[in-house]
């Protein structure tokens, strides 16, 4: 039998199509899913959701490979085995607010001591969600970070993995992904500079991420481990308090935006989902925008030809520029007008 354990998800997939004597053609019309998906799964460029994996574990048994699983996979690789971003190697679970004490519990973990970054210090006091630390709190907390850096299209975390980080992202932008049964991806978030991915999962004791999350430039993120930024808040009620309502503020307009877009979606015209999409994106990180026109039709829930025609028509009029992977906007007024809203 070939073990599961020692190889990463898109490398099981192929090897358990090869075993079936498949090609990716038959394999996506045995799943019930495209040829694209398929290909994107070996690629690493997506991931099977639940039921999807429980349709491959299916086509596994009798196959003579093991059920890939995502709690043990990569064990018996050695210690030395790092996450799919390069972030450190996975530790105890968060544990649950108000739950008893224990060996991993919040009151008798004691974080690492780290030397303080001045640059990890002024980044945090720049983030809107620790604003309000003085400044001892704001050393404390830079100790307890570690600075990785990111690829374009490196992962921070998959969809089902285990809630056991916080990242603030220093520099870059990280997409949040949502997938379908399909394979299909729908952009839900763009975060940029300054803004925190999974403290509102560690804040509600969540166990499992329900996104994926993936950087789309070159980037840099702090990495806070989840039990010892427990810690932290219980050393500083007052200052966890004003960290939980930020947190709680961010994430309902985050939400209400994510709802209203869905609501565009779905009863709106596809050229204006596009506009409005690059609009917000464009009000949010400036004029150039790092997405590919792939990245802009997940978030606008279209095909990627619609977009790229879409942002052709753009250029040819003079609204937008477009080069390897990026669009600039060049006139915001006229992509405003085309996102139904009136001019400023």
């Amino acid at each position: 039998m070939i073990s599961a354990n020692v190889v990463e998800l898109p490398g099981w997939i192929r090897i358990l199509r090869k075993n079936l004597g498949l090609t990716q053609d038959q394999f996506a019309e045995r799943l019930g899913v495209t040829f694209v998906t398929v290909s994107r799964w070996e690629n690493g460029q997506a991931r099977p959701n639940k039921l999807g994996l429980r349709t491959l574990w299916g086509l596994a048994e009798g196959t003579g490979v093991a059920r890939w699983d995502s709690c043990t996979a990569g064990r018996s690789a050695g210690r030395e085995r790092t996450s799919r971003a390069g972030l450190p190697p996975p530790v105890a679970g968060f544990p649950p607010r108000g739950g008893a004490a224990s060996a991993h519990g919040v009151k008798d973990f004691k974080p690492r001591p780290r030397a303080a970054d001045q640059g990890q210090v002024d980044l945090l006091a720049k983030s809107a969600v620790f604003s309000s630390l003085d400044t001892k709190q704001l050393v404390e907390l830079s100790r307890l970070a570690v600075e990785r850096r990111l690829k374009p299209g490196q992962f921070l975390f998959f969809e089902g993995d285990a809630v056991e980080y916080c990242y603030l992202v220093a520099s870059g932008m990280v997409k949040v992904l949502h997938h379908s049964a399909s394979g299909t991806d729908f952009i839900s978030a763009v975060y940029g500079p300054g803004e925190l991915l999974g403290v509102i999962l560690l804040l509600a004791g969540k166990r499992r991420h329900p996104t994926t999350a993936q950087a789309v430039t070159d980037g840099r993120v702090l990495v806070i481990r989840g039990r010892e930024f427990a810690a932290f808040l219980n050393r500083y009620p007052g200052a966890g308090f004003k960290i939980s309502q930020k947190v709680l503020s961010i994430s309902s307009k985050r939400h209400a935006a994510m709802v209203r877009r869905l609501s565009e979606l779905a009863a709106a015209r596809t050229d204006y989902r596009l506009a409005h999409v690059l609009l917000g994106l464009c009000l949010e990180f400036g004029s150039t925008i790092p997405l590919t026109r792939h990245e802009i039709a997940e978030m606008a829930g279209t095909t990627t030809e619609t977009a790229a025609r879409f942002v052709s028509r753009l250029r040819q009029t003079g609204v937008v520029s477009s080069f390897r992977g990026k669009v600039v906007v060049l006139e915001q007024e006229k992509l405003r007008l085309l996102a139904g809203l009136p001019p400023k």
